[in-house]
C-alpha cells in the first residue's frame, strides 16, 4: 500500500526551492519527488507556475552575473571578463564575422531571420542568383551556330572534336 500522497502544490513549491538553491531541471524534480518531464508539464499548464519559475530562473541569472563581475573585477578570469564585455558591450565587443563567397553555390536556408540579417540574406540571395553560370563549349557552340557566322558548323565540329578528345585522354 502507498504513503500519503504530497500534494501537488507542495511538490512545486519544493521544485521551485530546489532550483532556485542552483538545482538543475531534473534534480529540482528529484527533490520534489516527480519525474523530470513534470514540472514542464506544470509550466505549460500552470500560468502561475511557470510565472514563478521564470522568476527563479531570472534571480539565479542576477546572482550568476553578480559573482561572474566580482570575479572579472578581481582579476579572477579573463575569460569571465571578455564574456561580460562581450554581452553587456556588444556594440563596441561583439564578435565580428566577415564571409566570402566565390564560385557557384547553392543557398538554403531554413532559420527564421529578421530585420538586418533578414535583410543581409536577401541581398546575399539577390548576388548569388545574379551569378551567370559559367559558359560550356558546347552552349558556346550553338549560340555561335545560331548567328550567321559561315564557318559556324566547322567551329562547333572542330569544338566537340576537343571535347571528344580529352575525354579520351582521361581514360
Amino acid at each position: 500500500m502507498k504513503g500519503p500522497t504530497v500534494p501537488t502544490c507542495k511538490r512545486k513549491r519544493a521544485f521551485l526551492d530546489a532550483l532556485r538553491k542552483g538545482c538543475t531541471v531534473r534534480s529540482a524534480a528529484a527533490v520534489a519527488g516527480v519525474n523530470r518531464t513534470t514540472p514542464y508539464d506544470w509550466r505549460k499548464n500552470d500560468p502561475a507556475f511557470a510565472e514563478e519559475w521564470k522568476r527563479v530562473e531570472d534571480l539565479a541569472v542576477a546572482e550568476l552575473e553578480r559573482r561572474a563581475w566580482a570575479r572579472a573585477l578581481d582579476g579572477e578570469s579573463d575569460t569571465m571578463t571578455i564574456f561580460l564585455l562581450k554581452t553587456r558591450g556588444p556594440d563596441c565587443y561583439k564578435q565580428r564575422t566577415r564571409v566570402e563567397l566565390s564560385g557557384s553555390a547553392r543557398l538554403d536556408v531554413t532559420h527564421s531571420l529578421t530585420g538586418e540579417a533578414a535583410a543581409l540574406l536577401e541581398e546575399l540571395r539577390r548576388r548569388v542568383q545574379a551569378v551567370p553560370e559559367p559558359p560550356t563549349l558546347e552552349g558556346e557552340a550553338e549560340a555561335v551556330e545560331g548567328e550567321t557566322a559561315p564557318d559556324a558548323a566547322a567551329l562547333k565540329a572542330a569544338l566537340l572534336a576537343n571535347v571528344a578528345k580529352d575525354d579520351e585522354g582521361e581514360d
